[in-house]
């Protein structure tokens, strides 16, 4: 859906990405909107919170959001949509 709309997908090459490479494609492809994993989402918010930066909305899912990094994320990003 997202190409037939016009995005880009950013792709992290790597078989098996680091928290920081996958921060580092979200910020240099210009990342507005992504998926993420409820733990990946997690552990952004805990090492590399700064690549949310141009970030419009995060979707996250797969398990139970941890409640504690919601609400960091939505005070460092607070106009930023945060689906679960």
């Amino acid at each position: 859906m997202p190409l037939v709309r016009g995005h880009t997908i950013a792709i992290v090459p790597d078989a098996i990405p680091s928290i920081d490479r996958i921060a580092g494609v979200m910020q240099t492809a210009g990342v507005t909107d992504n998926w993420l994993t409820a733990s990946l989402f997690n552990a952004i918010v805990d090492h590399r919170p700064e690549a949310f930066e141009g970030v419009k909305q995060v979707l996250t899912g797969g398990e139970r959001i941890s409640p504690d990094h919601a609400a960091r994320f939505l005070a460092m990003r607070p106009g930023v949509r945060l689906i679960n």
